[in-house]
């Protein structure tokens, strides 16, 4: 039988915790397994392998991220969807905002197939990525959204949580620091591995990790698939204190990878320019010597002949 996954209970129980303005939100309020209506119809999330009518084509069996999940016996037969009633008072904020995400590729919302909702209570939008990442939202006349959002996700992300989304929605919309939230961990041991090309910000963290030297390389290359490989040279770059077993990298992390790349590049300009423009024995570099890196006029404030490198200090006057 279909049942609901706990990666989708801790976003029913997030959720209906943070709304505390009468008429509060109410578990019942926040559906993940389908009911009546949906078991005869057959063919969305909210039911799993058992009850889905595959004489009728069901959608939500179709793409090749529906059919992993459904191929693995454990995960078959989870809701992937859930339903967001309007007595949660951040439901049409939450649900345009979480549109504009995916249409943005963001991390947290890669494993979102759709959203349906309204802005209103009147008109009712459609959002599929199977329409196009980028595409804008469609009229529906799925006219019982009016009153609550349906968020449905591809059936091999089962394992993954919609969490951080939520999460993030709070901390930077609503305004809410969550207690234990650690600058929303997004990416997950494992992400990727069922995505064809895997996913375009595993890639770009491990190009990242490439560009900081051969030996920050995963091994494995760039895949877009966050394994082994991957998982080593994260905790190996960033430190076993910020980076723990590795099962998931976030923000921090991510934002800290950058910063290291970002002041080896400068630090590789400004000691080529040493090189070639030495101080005097004991002198310094003139205050005021500037250097152009990429778009960006760097302002050598102090440089003495006898500091090393490391610790040149620099000043962008476009960013301070």
């Amino acid at each position: 039988m279909t049942f609901a996954p706990a990666t989708m209970l801790e976003v029913r129980a997030f959720v209906v915790a943070e709304d505390k303005t009468a008429p509060v939100l109410t578990a019942d309020e926040v559906g993940i397994v389908g009911d009546t209506s949906h078991v005869i119809a057959g063919t969305g999330y909210h039911l799993g392998k058992d009850q889905l009518k595959f004489d009728k084509n069901p959608y939500s069996a179709r793409t090749a991220r529906d059919k992993a999940g459904l191929a693995d016996a454990a995960i078959a037969n989870a809701a992937c969807a859930i339903d967001l009633d309007d007595d949660w008072d951040e439901l049409r904020r939450f649900s345009g905002w979480a549109v504009e995400q995916c249409r943005k590729s963001a991390p947290d919302t890669l494993d979102i197939r759709e959203i349906i909702y309204s802005l209103d209570g009147v008109n009712v939008l459609h959002w599929d990525r199977e329409n196009g990442v980028t595409s804008a939202p469609q009229p529906s006349n799925q006219l019982d959204h009016r009153t609550h959002s349906h968020i449905s996700k591809y059936r091999d992300s089962t394992r993954r949580s919609l969490l951080p989304l939520f999460k993030r929605f709070y901390r930077e919309v609503v305004g809410v620091n969550i207690p234990g939230d650690d600058m929303s961990m997004f990416v997950s041991f494992g992400d990727g591995e069922n995505v064809p090309g895997g996913l375009d910000e595993v890639a770009d963290f491990q190009t990242d990790l490439r560009d900081l030297g051969a030996d920050f390389t995963p091994v494995g290359g760039i895949d877009g698939k966050y394994g082994k490989g991957t998982q080593a040279r994260y905790i190996q770059i960033v430190g076993a204190e910020l980076a723990g077993d590795g099962t998931h990298y976030n923000y921090r992390a991510r934002r800290w990878v950058k910063d290291e790349l970002e002041k080896r590049h400068i630090l590789a300009v400004v000691a080529a320019y040493l090189k070639a423009n030495p101080p005097a024995a004991g002198g310094t570099v003139p205050p005021g010597t500037t250097l152009k890196i990429g778009a960006h006029t760097l302002v050598i404030e102090t440089v003495e002949a006898h500091i090393p490198e490391q610790t040149v200090t620099v000043i962008d006057p476009a960013t301070t």
